[in-house]
């Protein structure tokens, strides 16, 4: 087993605008996952997928990784951005089998270019037995990442080398970085050269990072105005996925680390275009020559450091620089790392931008800027500071500490804040009133001007097309929502139309040509910006005259919207900020920066001027920090209302100021003691004195400031968030508009601090107008409320309260809480619930159901939140706030009024009763095929339920052909069908049924073929469409037909998020329960517990002389402590956290409710990810108490404890009260027997009578046990049974005989019908069906990562109802044991394999048999030498046991993988039965022959007759046969016959012998009843085998020397030998003749 973790991080440079990338990741052969949807060119994911392989690692090698990044956008045939292929054995052979933020380079493969698409970034490692993965923290990005180094190409993408070079020409104003004290000492003793110091106090460098890699110049030393004049070069490959050249100016230090000066990032991708964009022309990164601003902490030097060292990585400077792009050759040289500048180039540069301005004066090239700032008011001043005044500066100009700036107006007079004087008399009046927390500058009718004049060069070119594309921008951003307004409402098609054509109205750019500043770049920007303004204006075209739907054009304008940001970046922005000083004696305190581009004015068209300019706007300053986490980022040290002007000095006299009065004044709420929905129902009013121009005012009027804070028992305030609003102007006295009230943001810096409800009208005092009414005050405290008109509408509405309980209550300041109670508060009315009186004994309320009226609004926008406290009730009368829930969105629980009850006049239908005989009518025969069977519009059919007896009945009509059809067949075919369906039948359990629901057939075994799934349907209706189906047929004998089946729901994640069950909240809901804030700014409030109830919200009649309606909550159950008896079946679980150093778990199952534990240890899984448990536990437990069910998965250990992988938890209350009756799953069918009988308490009828009861109907009214009327409504039978067969379902092939038979077996699972009838009706009402849920498992320690999944169900049985049935035998299947008997009795035609050394050819025939994956118990017979014809005699039997599962049909294997295996791993092999021929030799190894191989559970069957007995009768390649091909399990009596042999030759078979043998398969009982031994061993019987009748050759030559003399010599040369021995003989005769005569 191998795990492949991909982790996908981000992506760079993706081609395309405007483009939703999501990454596509297959994987091997069919695995495939997906990353979520992001949005732009630079996407991050950061998500973790896995994938799991059990493979061995040669497979594993050859395995590929596509990654595929798509635009989502996009149809698919058109979504691929860019892909790369990975193969696995490339991760498996790096270090650690791992890549490690690894950069993959994307390439499309239909672009004959193979031009790069964009960058990856990725981790991936393979995981084996040991592995660890890798620690990515190694290898985090930062600045000095060899990014190119980290990258991954494919073959053929096209990297061109390619040189950065960046000239550095010079900087300006470059700050004091220095002590003086040594050069100020030598000054004084006469060795120093006079003036100022301070320009010499600084060694300034740049140096230039890409990529991770730098380049630096040299260091200038003892200057402010360096001049460097060089070129750094950089090689890298283009393109690349780095998005940022970084540039730093450093202070050298003879001792320490340099100091920063200023850092500036510069992404690649607004300096570079690929082109695709716009479908314009691409350009590599160009930049410049242009100045480049840096910005950092204030420019005053501090001897003892800078603690704004951080702020933005360096001080306010600015550089001169350029950046070139130049593709490498092939063979040339590569370029120094640096080089002095041409001088030509420099003097060019000089000319044109007046570069390193030392008098600053104005030149014919550089420009003269007027910066005008008018305060109207600077308000919101925390602390009482000082000798306040405020600076603006634009650059270096206008900074008072600077003594190179000439001196200039650019700051306030000094003076002291002032304190609103009226508080300490209202807080006198008002009781809780807090009095103003800030200060103001008391500039009333005088008001501060300051102008700031600076030398710039002129570039406003630029900003001018920026300015024009963000005011564009922002006014289609307007319209939109107005038209998404309008298209809500409904508007007029006409006024939605015109408003589409208004909103497409674009401008033309300035054109950057002929102006002195610009560059190559800024022509290309244009150029890009110029076909993105075409293409749109193309496409606005194209959708005024075609488009016809409102939503249409507004998701095309939306993405118009898109595309003009993304091209509103102006990467040369040289004007440096404005930035405006908060500055009390003589230090700095707050600052606030102002893009110099949003207060530029243009004298050529009012469309390229500044959103700000010469408007006024509201600025709030904040605190100079580093720290991120700091509470400076959300306090307000001032606030300031300002005009601004930023313009060139002839244009000034288009700017003017007229003096404006003070307008920030203050008014404080009444404080809302312990509540976090306070309602203050208080209107402020405020007396104001303004100066200057109304027009002015109605034109730019400012925001209203809303602070809330938080006041203690010590009196102290914390801030807990600002909004702030439009206020409704009214000016004119004929005009009496009404403020509308609305809900506002409350922030605290980034975070959401809540919504406040407010509305705001400013009212001009006036003798022409009369000043309204002022609105009543409130009783006791004496502060107005808010006026009618104003407030929202209020109705009588009536409000139901179902309070539970609570749950899982944490302690409250080292205590538990025991008593508790609730106070829910809607607004100002609130309830309040009796006390639980032990929390361990019963956390529910005794009184559930609460009622209360009260008037709240009409309008949903102004409904109050509701507030769950929950309270602890403890002793001297402490009743502290325990926990708390607010609910923001009331809708959900807001319904219309309950109908009144009303009794159902449906009369009663009587149901016609046939009997046996019934009447089939409207028989189509719209089809022209011939039918094979001919109905009778009232042809009848006669049938009986117990047996499958049908018959046609003869028809009255004579034109008609009459048919007979019987299911009769002769008692001797009945029982042979049977007993091929037993075995099949014994072989299904509950796990076929499962495997069945998931499609996985070939663990289901004969489950669909058994025809239990048709236990639902009606014999009847089965046998007419069956003829009817038969009649459309034209082959006889066999029809397809369709089955509703009876499957079980395999639901893929958890059973109350199913869409339906809505997390069985019908009855109850579950609220979490939070207390006080977290440490952290971000932290969430800590858990206290859980709150069980509902509400239901509606509104009543105005005259309370009307009655109510009933109320919602009626047949509420008690409160009590309900017993029940839970079984969890926990069926497996799959894709586990792998926990052992083999990459494997060993799983088992703990199961725990509060202090009950089942701990399954004894049950380990060896050696698994994917373990089937098959495991039922049964607790009694007691609810609510122990409501929390957990089912935990643990890893086995030897050694060491055990180590948790996951668990998952179930709320058991919920489902026990839900209405969908979650206790014990209703099945499709009513079965009494079977694998899956009737497991509930109760039987279907014996529910529906306690449904009419729980419900308050009348008892069901049955007639006969078809037919029952139950709550007004008629159910009958056949309504349910009569449309089972269906076309559309499962399709298989069926015999009619097949058909009768399943069809009877399936009678007798059945329950009466009656009860079959109420089950039909109890699944009418919301019920859960028989199911499996699939449950994610986690693990505190890596909150919210699935440590893998299990599947389970679980029921629940209160006590009250009985006991249930019998539990469901979910047991994993276990193998049972088999014996296979083959006998070898004769083979004949064996290919001669030897010669002897007399040269006749024969062969020592033995066999060896075995069952695959059992090679090691192979078996084989005795030799039969010397076969000189082939033919060999055996009467030999092979038995070979093993143990295999049927529903699976596979054998099962167990052993140890090592020597060293603590458990066995089971291995499955297909049955098949190998025979092998081999040739006998003494010296030398043996010869094979030939082979057979028979799957066993698809063999073909065996010949009688040798010479019939050919290759034909065994299965080809293609799988020909032409022998029936059978299951030897079903095979009552051994197969015996001829089976041909044969051997592979070049790939073709060729036959090579014939074997007789019989083959049967026994059980494990029937090997006890009818023993056999192995070979002719004892016990020799069934049957018993002789020794073979072989003929006398043949023996072993070696072990009978006078047989070899007798049948090998002499039979073949006893008349040589005779001849020989007479011839000696007479010799010997004359020999003794000849001695002997005289």
């Amino acid at each position: 087993d191998f795990q492949i973790r991909l982790k996908v991080i981000c992506a760079r440079q993706l081609t395309g605008s405007n483009i939703k990338p999501v990454v596509k990741v297959k994987a091997g052969k069919n695995q495939a996952k997906i990353t979520r949807i992001r949005k732009g060119s630079a996407p991050i994911w950061n998500e973790l997928l896995m994938f799991n392989f059990n493979e061995s690692l040669k497979e594993l090698y050859d395995y590929v990784f596509e990654f595929a990044l798509n635009n989502s956008r996009k149809l698919r045939s058109d979504a691929l951005i860019g892909s790369f292929k990975l193969d696995v054995g490339t991760i498996y052979d790096q270090p650690g089998h791992a890549f490690v933020r690894k950069w993959l380079l994307l390439t499309d493969p239909d672009d004959a270019s193979n031009s790069p698409k964009g960058y990856l970034k990725i981790t991936v490692c393979v995981l084996g037995a040991g592995d660890q993965p890798p620690d990515e923290s190694a290898g985090k990005d930062d600045d000095n990442d060899d990014v190119e180094g980290n990258l991954l190409t494919p073959a053929g993408a096209s990297l061109r080398a390619a040189t950065f070079t960046l000239r550095v020409y010079g900087a300006e104003d470059l700050p004091q970085m220095d002590s003086g004290s040594l050069k100020s000492m030598k000054q004084r003793i006469g060795l120093g050269e006079e003036g100022d110091i301070t320009k010499t106090l600084v060694d300034p460098f740049l140096s230039f990072i890409f990529a991770g890699k730098k380049r630096k110049t040299q260091i200038i030393k003892e200057t402010n105005q360096p001049e460097w004049n060089e070129e750094l070069n950089l090689p890298l490959k283009f393109p690349s996925m780095c998005d940022s050249i970084k540039l730093t100016i450093k202070d050298w230090d003879r001792i320490g680390s340099d100091d920063p000066i200023g850092t500036v990032i510069i992404p690649l991708s607004r300096i570079s275009s690929t082109g695709e964009e716009a479908n314009g022309a691409g350009f590599p990164p160009t930049f410049g020559p242009s100045f480049v601003n840096f910005y950092g902490s204030p420019r005053e030097f501090s001897k003892l450091g800078d603690s704004l060292d951080d702020l933005n990585i360096g001080k306010a400077s600015r550089a001169m620089v350029e950046l070139v792009t130049t593709m490498d050759e092939e063979g040339a040289e590569p370029a120094p790392p640096s080089q002095p500048i041409n001088d030509d180039q420099i003097a060019l540069v000089k000319v044109t931008f007046c570069f390193i301005i030392t008098t600053k004066k104005a030149t014919a090239i550089s420009y003269v800027f007027i910066l005008v700032v008018g305060f109207e008011s600077a308000n919101m001043i925390r602390k009482p500071l000082e000798r306040i005044e405020f600076e603006v500066s634009i650059g270096n100009y206008g900074n008072k500490f600077d003594t190179e700036v000439g001196a200039a107006s650019s700051t306030t007079e000094p003076g002291n804040p002032v304190f609103d004087d009226l508080a300490f008399i209202l807080r006198s009046i008002i009781p809780y009133y807090l009095g103003v927390n800030y200060h103001y500058m008391a500039w009333t009718s005088k008001k501060p001007i300051l102008m700031v004049t600076s030398q710039w060069e002129d570039i406003s070119f630029r900003l001018y097309a920026m300015n024009l594309i963000l005011r564009t921008c922002e006014r289609m951003e307007g319209q939109i929502n107005h038209l998404n307004e309008l298209v809500k409402v409904e508007a007029d098609e006409i006024e939605i139309a015109s408003e589409i054509v208004s909103i497409l109205d674009i401008k033309k750019l300035p054109d950057p040509r002929g102006r002195t500043a610009s560059n190559q770049l800024d022509r290309r920007i244009h150029r890009q910006r110029l076909q993105t303004f075409v293409a749109i204006c193309e496409e606005a075209k194209d959708l005024r005259q075609n488009c016809t739907d409102a939503q249409e054009a507004i998701s095309a304008i939306n993405d118009f919207l898109e595309r003009l940001k993304l091209v509103s970046y102006e990467p040369q922005n040289s004007l440096p900020d404005v930035v405006v000083w908060m500055i009390s004696d003589n230090k700095r305190i707050a600052y606030a920066r102002i893009p110099a581009y949003e207060i530029l004015y243009s004298p050529e068209k009012p469309e390229f001027c500044g959103r700000y300019c010469a408007k006024p706007c509201t600025i709030t300053l904040k605190y100079p920090t580093a720290n991120a986490k700091s509470k400076k980022h959300y306090k307000v040290p001032a606030q300031l209302r300002i005009i601004a002007w930023l313009g060139r000095a002839a244009d000034q006299d288009s700017f003017e100021f007229h003096s404006r009065g003070q307008i920030s004044v203050y008014a404080d709420t009444v404080i809302q003691q312990h509540t976090l929905n306070p309602v203050w129902d208080q209107t402020l009013m405020i007396d104001i004195q303004f100066y200057g121009d109304l027009e002015h005012l109605q034109r730019n009027c400012p925001d209203v400031l809303c602070e809330v804070f938080d006041k203690d028992d010590l009196g102290s305030l914390e801030f807990m968030g600002r909004t702030s609003g439009k206020p409704l102007l009214q000016f004119d006295p004929e005009e009496d508009e009404t403020p509308r009230l609305q809900w506002l943001n409350i922030r605290k810096a980034n975070q959401a601090g809540g919504n406040i409800l407010a509305a705001f009208e400013l009212i001009l005092k006036s003798d022409k107008r009369e000043m309204p009414i002022p609105p009543p005050l409130k009783p006791d405290i004496h502060v107005p409320m808010v006026p009618c008109g104003i407030r929202p509408v209020l109705q009588r509405t009536a409000i139901e309260f179902l309070v539970w309980g609570v749950r899982d209550m944490q302690s409250f300041q080292l205590l538990s809480v025991d008593s508790p109670s609730v106070l829910i508060q809607i607004g100002e009315v609130e309830i309040r619930t009796k006390i639980i009186k032990s929390l361990k004994k019963n956390p529910n309320f005794a009184e559930p159901i609460y009622y209360l009226e009260a008037n709240l609004p009409v309008d949903d926008l102004y409904f109050p939140p509701i507030v769950i406290r929950v309270k602890d009730n403890r002793k001297f009368g402490r009743r502290p706030t325990v926990g708390q829930h607010i609910i923001t969105n009331s809708i959900s629980y807001r319904i219309k009024p309950p109908p009144e009850e009303s009794q159902s006049d449906e009369g009663y239908v009587l149901l016609k009763i046939l009997g046996g005989i019934f009447v089939v009518t409207s028989i189509s025969e719209d089809d022209e095929a011939t039918p094979l069977l001919k109905f009778h519009e009232y042809t009848k059919v006669q049938y009986t339920s117990a047996d499958a007896a049908i018959t046609i009945l003869d028809s009255d009509d004579d034109t008609m052909s009459d048919v007979t059809l019987s299911g009769d067949e002769s008692e001797e075919e009945e029982e042979k069908e049977e007993k091929s369906f037993r075995i099949r039948e014994d072989e299904i359990d509950w796990w076929s049924k499962f495997y069945a629901s998931i499609g996985e057939s070939g663990m289901a075994g004969n489950y669909v073929e058994s025809g239990l799934d048709l236990i639902k349907v009606n014999i009847k209706t089965v046998l007419i469409k069956f003829f009817y189906f038969c009649s459309k047929c034209t082959t006889k004998g066999h029809r397809s037909i369709a089955y509703n089946l009876n499957y079980v729901s395999v639901y893929t994640n958890e059973l109350e998020k199913q869409e339906n069950f809505k997390h069985f909240g019908d009855f109850i809901q579950t609220f979490r329960l939070f207390r006080g804030k977290g440490v952290l700014e971000d932290e969430e409030p800590d858990f206290a517990g859980q709150f069980k109830g509902t509400f239901r919200i509606y509104t009543l009649p105005e005259d309370k002389r009307e009655p109510n309606p009933p109320k919602f909550f009626q047949n509420v159950p008690p409160t009590d402590v309900v017993e029940v008896k839970v079984r969890i079946y926990v069926i497996r679980a799959f894709e586990l956290a792998p926990q052992d150093s083999n990459g494997l778990a060993d799983p088992y199952l703990k199961i725990k409710v509060g202090k009950k534990r089942i701990v399954d240890r004894d049950n380990y899984i060896p050696n698994s990810l994917s373990p089937t448990f098959g495991r039922m536990f049964e607790l009694e437990l007691k609810l609510p108490m122990e409501k929390d069910l957990h089912v935990e998965v643990f890893d086995w250990d030897l050694i060491g404890t055990d180590d948790k992988i996951g668990e998952t938890v179930i709320d058991l209350e919920n489902r026990y009260l839900s209405k969908f009756k979650a206790w014990c799953a209703l099945p499709e069918t009513y079965c009494i027997s079977g694998p899956c009988p009737w497991r509930d308490q109760m039987r279907p009828k014996e529910w529906l009578e306690h449904k009419c009861r729980q419900e308050k109907w009348d008892e069901p009214v049955w007639n006969s046990n078809t037919c029952v009327m139950v709550g007004g409504n008629t159910y009958k039978l056949d309504d349910y049974e009569k449309d089972k067969v269906k076309e559309d379902c499962f399709i298989r092939s069926v015999n009619f005989k097949i058909l009768i038979f399943c069809l009877k077996k399936a009678c007798e699972h059945w329950g009466d019908a009656d009860e079959r009838l109420a089950l039909y009706i109890l699944r009418t009402f919301p019920h859960v069906s028989e199911h499996v849920e699939t449950r994610p498992l986690f693990y505190d320690a890596l909150p919210n990562i699935e440590q893998g999944r299990l599947q389970l169900w679980v029921d629940m049985f209160p006590k009250e109802y009985g006991d249930p049935g019998l539990p469901y035998n979910i047991e994993p299947r276990k193998p049972s044991k088999y014996f296979l008997r083959m006998i070898v009795w004769n083979c004949s035609e064996i290919p001669m394999m030897d010669v002897s050394m007399l040269g006749d050819k024969m062969s020592d025939i033995y066999f060896k048999g075995w069952i695959s994956g059992l090679e090691h118990k192979r078996q084989k017979t005795d030799v039969h030498y010397r076969s000189l014809d082939g033919t060999g005699n055996f009467n030999w039997r092979f038995v070979f046991p093993f143990d295999y599962l049927p529903q699976e049909r596979m054998v099962h294997v167990s052993k140890k993988e090592h020597l060293w295996s603590l458990d066995k791993t089971v291995t499955k092999f297909p049955p098949v039965l190998n025979i092998q021929v081999w040739d006998n030799d003494l010296f030398g190894p043996n010869e094979y022959i030939s082979e057979i191989i028979l799957p066993i559970t698809n063999m073909p069957k065996c010949c009688k007759f040798q010479r019939f007995c050919t290759l034909e009768n065994v299965p080809d390649m293609q799988g020909n046969c032409k022998m029936e091909m059978l299951n030897l399990f079903d095979q009552n009596t051994p197969l015996k016959g001829w089976w041909p042999l044969y051997k592979v030759v070049d790939g073709v078979r060729e036959q090579a012998g014939k074997l007789e043998m019989s083959v049967e398969i026994v059980s494990e009982e029937e090997e006890v009843e009818k023993p056999a031994g192995q070979g002719r061993d004892e016990p020799n019987m069934n049957p018993k085998l002789e020794k073979p009748n072989r003929p006398a050759t043949s023996f072993a030559w070696f072990s009978s020397p006078f047989k070899s003399l007798r049948y090998i010599i002499w039979r073949k040369y006893k008349w040589i030998i005779l001849g020989v021995l007479g011839v000696l003989v007479l010799a010997a005769f004359i020999v003794l003749f000849i001695y002997s005569f005289p």
